[in-house]
């Protein structure tokens, strides 16, 4: 059985920056091992997996390395440029069917793609001494547990954000699922950066989308704006766009840069 597969780099306009996706498009959904050893054998932070559907929505799925996983961003991001390109390229629009977070609409304009997810919002101020140790003992500013499970952790200053080199061990042990590091910007309203060493075997993702659920909340209030644009810190670097107005939802977008396209033999 021939599969198409797609890789991408999503949240830039330039190859090899981003983060790297595979996108495969299966006519109906195949045992679970088999996506979860082509996840294995791309080795990308998460692959994307697509089956559409006659007269309803897509369905989509995501694979870490690891496991499957209940959302990714990117991937999401990715998938739609990949079916909007590839088999739908006169919408400007799709809805993907998922099974773990309902429904998630992909918009469309020129190479600008945006998807809509709900917020998950800072909760209470804590400070970790085992995170802050395993972080390299980088004074922050304040950490936040997030509604996401992911621990959020604000530095003043950029270049407190790029110092940091974790011990990866240390810090899976601290028991969240991810971490998600920020400052003010220095070319961007924020900058950031993302582990998730215990849940998806990800040390640290190039440019994370998910996590836009928690930062945009947290800099719209604190920087008192509606449209914020995000820069990750990671050695690949890339840009989000996001939109949030106080409510339930908040739009993330970016661009998407084609790398290659192929079959896979199975």
């Amino acid at each position: 059985m021939s599969i198409k597969i797609y890789t991408v780099d999503a949240f830039t306009d330039k190859l090899f920056r981003g983060n790297t996706c595979a996108v495969c498009i299966f006519p109906e959904w195949p045992d679970d091992s088999i996506l979860q050893n082509i996840a294995r054998q791309n080795l990308f932070s998460e692959t994307a997996f697509i089956v559409p559907r006659k007269n309803a929505n897509p369905e989509l799925r995501w694979f870490a390395v690891s496991q499957e996983v209940d959302f990714c961003g990117y991937g999401t991001l990715s998938a739609g440029y990949v079916y909007l390109t590839h088999f739908a390229p006169k919408q400007s629009n799709v809805t993907f069917v998922t099974r773990r977070y309902g429904l998630l609409p992909v918009t469309r304009n020129d190479n600008f793609y945006q998807i809509e997810v709900p917020v998950k919002l800072p909760l209470e101020h804590i400070f970790n001494e085992d995170v802050y140790a395993a972080l390299g003992k980088v004074s922050p500013e304040t950490m936040v547990n997030s509604a996401r499970g992911d621990l959020l952790i604000v530095y003043p200053k950029e270049s407190d954000l790029r110092s940091i080199s974790p011990n990866f061990l240390r810090l899976m042990a601290t028991g969240y699922y991810g971490y998600i590091l920020t400052s003010p910007g220095e070319s961007a309203d924020y900058s950031y950066r993302y582990f998730s060493p215990r849940m998806t075997n990800v040390w640290e993702d190039p440019v994370n989308g998910a996590s836009q659920s928690v930062l945009a909340p947290f800099w719209a209030e604190r920087l008192r704006k509606t449209s914020l644009h995000g820069q990750a810190a990671s050695q690949r670097g890339g840009d989000v766009y996001c939109e949030y107005n106080g409510g339930n939802i908040v739009k993330i977008g970016g661009n998407v840069s084609p790398y290659l396209s192929g079959e896979l033999t199975l």
